[in-house]
């Protein structure tokens, strides 16, 4: 029972569910809600107010991401790969590998009628947005930080070039974003940019400097969410470590590096070895090696990234990752399960890949 004084207008109060054994894992239960009162002083807007249904999963046996408190953590790009395919990715304990996923990649591009810059989203990002309950939240409910990639794309615009007044513009829209489809965050990536034009008070000449505010700007319009970057030309630089007299370490969270680049070597400004990765492999073109798990908990490197596991490809991807049994202590799980593009039904790995 909530009691509540006479005066006032708007009261929380906080729901605690118990479940008992007899909960199955694949069902979805819809618990109905009711709010009644039993003071002639208080009145419910309307009939529609005093209801609502929470719609409850059992998922206290299904494998989350935590994997300790010090432990080395992961991030992957997926490039046009259907992002459900992290869930290929289980240790033997039932933890899921990938920390963070980033599907790769929307743009940052002109909007000539409106005059700034706007996030221009292709089909591949557009489908997960549009059913981002299917594609990503599933993933989140695991403990998954979904982070969406920023890529430039080849117009006036760019991550490393917009003015204080461009990067304000274009970090609200983000914040939107991240708020709309449940996001977790970004991560920017400077390469594609077109070139820039003086003239546009959006835009500066592209520059670390630039990089950073445009970093610094999307932290402050959304402070609870995660400001990455990949480690290249602009985007990560040990010129640019103060915007306004705010240190990165307030507005980059992690930096995963370039292949053959491990930024958790030589943090910049006040960031640590925790933020950064110390280890990048390509899955597609194989570079970046095989993951080196000791050398990674040696160095105290935070972080190693893995670009488009496509499941075609699982059998070498799933050998380079072997290493994973030094970092975590269980080794990964044989896949059995993959997924299809725009398709959130689980096929048999490797039976349905045909």
């Amino acid at each position: 029972m909530l009691t509540v004084d006479v005066q006032t207008k708007s009261a929380r109060t906080d729901i605690t569910i118990q479940a008992d054994g007899t909960l199955k894992e694949d069902k979805t239960y819809a618990l109905p809600i009711a709010l009644t009162h039993t003071s002639s002083d208080i009145t419910i807007k309307d009939e529609k107010a005093g209801h609502c249904i929470y719609l409850i999963k059992d998922m206290r046996k299904l494998g989350d991401t935590y994997k300790g408190e010090d432990a080395v953590k992961s991030f992957v790009f997926f490039d046009g790969t259907n992002p459900l395919n992290a869930l290929s990715f289980q240790l033997e304990n039932g933890k899921l590998l990938w920390d963070v996923v980033s599907p790769f990649a929307a743009n940052i591009n002109w909007d000539a009628q409106a005059q700034r810059p706007y996030l221009k989203c292709n089909a591949y990002i557009q489908y997960l947005l549009d059913n981002n309950e299917k594609f990503l939240q599933p993933l989140r409910k695991r403990g998954t930080k979904i982070v969406l990639g920023i890529l430039s794309n080849g117009d006036i615009t760019g991550v490393a070039q917009l003015s204080k007044q461009g990067a304000k513009d274009f970090a609200r829209e983000l914040a939107q974003y991240c708020k709309a489809y449940n996001l977790d965050g970004v991560c920017f990536d400077d390469e594609y940019e077109g070139a820039y034009d003086p003239n546009n008070p959006a835009l500066t000449e592209p520059s670390e400097e630039a990089a950073a505010r445009l970093c610094y700007e999307t932290k402050q319009a959304m402070p609870d969410k995660i400001v990455a970057v990949y480690a290249l030309r602009r985007m990560y630089s040990s010129k640019a470590t103060v915007v306004d007299g705010v240190t990165i370490k307030n507005w980059i969270d992690i930096v995963v590096g370039d292949y053959g680049r491990d930024p958790s070597q030589v943090p910049y400004g006040d960031l640590t070895s925790k933020e950064c990765s110390g280890q990048s492999m390509e899955f597609v073109r194989g570079t970046g090696g095989d993951l080196q798990g000791q050398r990674l908990i040696n160095q105290g490197s935070g972080w190693f990234m893995g670009f488009s596991p496509k499941p075609e490809n699982y059998g070498n991807v799933f050998r380079r990752l072997s290493d994973v049994r030094t970092l975590y202590g269980s080794p990964l799980q044989a896949p059995t399960v993959f997924y299809k593009d725009n398709d959130a039904t689980p096929y048999q790995y490797p039976d349905d890949l045909q």
